[in-house]
Order: structure tokens, then sequence, then C-alpha cells
């Protein structure tokens, strides 16, 4: 991740990912978790966590929660 006003590398991590979207989500979270890997040395610029945004998916609705913890649900389309 790069800061697009310094130009300095924030954090990399090279993974061998066997399943992506199992793995990818505990490394994402352990990068949002650490305020030191989320600083840069450089100029000390500290990148803020995302606001998590929850979707569940069960047999006939799609339970979602949007950026302000509002929580709904929607029908499934058909296909």
């Amino acid at each position: 991740m790069v800061r697009e006003k310094c130009n300095h590398l924030l954090y990399e991590n090279i993974l061998d990912l066997k399943d992506i979207v199992k793995e990818l989500p505990v490394v994402m979270d352990a990068f949002y978790a650490d305020a030191d890997l989320r600083t840069r040395k450089q100029c000390g610029a500290v990148m803020e966590p995302p606001k998590k945004i929850g979707l569940v998916l069960t047999a006939d609705l799609l339970l979602h929660s949007d950026k302000s913890g509002n929580a709904f649900a929607l029908p499934v389309p058909s296909f």
C-alpha cells in the first residue's frame, strides 16, 4: 500500500494463499488491528481502518448492515 502524497510503501506481505476467501480476511484484519503496521515510518501518517460492513447470505434473505450500522434484509434474487 502506497500513500499517494509521499509515495512510500506502507506495508507489504507476500503470501502463498491456498484459499483467498478464507485467508485474506485474516491478514487484512491483522493489518487493520495493528496501528504500527498502519503507520508510515517516513512521515508518521496513519492509515485508518475502513468501516466494517456486514453481509450475510441465508437461504432466502441477504442480511446487510451499512456504514452507519443500520441492518436490513433483502430478498435473494432468483435466477
